[in-house]
């Protein structure tokens, strides 16, 4: 299994390829985003960050909250 290093390094190639595939590789990177935790997410989250503009960190910002959302229940039993 890769070490964190590792891991950030291949983030790191790897989202700067999928930068270039605009809206759908930015929701790439915050798929693989949220399946690391801890240390590593942070390091991850910091490195795609530090390549947006401010457009696509305000779509990052959004894909993020809206990950976090649950749906609501809107039966009426």
């Amino acid at each position: 299994m890769a070490n964190d290093q590792q891991k950030i390094a291949a983030f790191s190639d790897a989202l700067s390829h999928a930068l270039d595939y605009g809206e759908e590789g930015l929701k790439l990177a915050v798929q693989i985003l949220q399946q690391e935790k801890g240390q590593v997410k942070l390091a991850l989250y910091d490195l795609l960050w530090e390549n947006l503009d401010p457009r696509r960190r305000k779509q990052l910002w959004q894909h993020l909250i809206d990950s976090q959302s649950t749906p609501t229940d809107n039966t009426d039993d």
